[in-house]
């Protein structure tokens, strides 16, 4: 997930997102559903991420590749993988969407909200690229909340 949320950000997001889950006992949920993203999106778009993103990426590849290769370079198997991880990735983050809209959000929940910014990127083409966008936005808003407590300005 591409935002401009940085390590600093992403760390501050988490450490709220837990205290307020273990001290204001889970009384915001959605605001730490939120937090629980933009935090492990900030980690990945860190110093951290290009490596995590090329290892899943060349490990997607191998097993795309060896599975043409096994099952019959016509077969469509390679494309058939890159396809379920796709779905993969939109399931993940539909999940997500229901249930916080559903108002279920427990440890489930968090659970979706730090796969997002992980698996969201594995969705392909234009629908990839306007989901990520879209749940690019909350990333961003919270980024300039924090950002805007701590320099009072948005953003910064």
């Amino acid at each position: 997930m591409e935002t401009a949320v940085s390590i600093l950000t992403g760390v501050v997001a988490l450490v709220v997102a837990g205290c307020l889950g273990y001290f204001g006992q889970m009384l915001w949920p959605k605001v730490i559903a939120a937090l629980v993203m933009t935090g492990v999106a900030g980690i990945v778009n860190g110093t951290i991420g290009d490596p995590v993103h090329k290892v899943v990426t060349r490990l997607d590849n191998a097993i795309a590749h060896a599975l043409a290769n096994v099952l019959d370079k016509d077969s469509g198997a390679g494309n058939a993988w890159k396809a379920f991880t796709g779905l993969l990735g939109l399931a993940l983050i539909l999940a997500l969407v229901l249930r916080v809209y559903k108002n279920k959000v427990d440890l489930k929940t968090f659970g979706l909200a730090a796969c997002a910014p992980l698996f969201g990127p594995m969705v392909p083409g234009t629908i990839g690229s306007i989901l990520m966008s879209v749940l690019g936005i909350v990333p961003y808003l919270v980024n300039g909340v924090i950002g805007w407590m701590f320099t009072g300005s948005w953003g910064g």
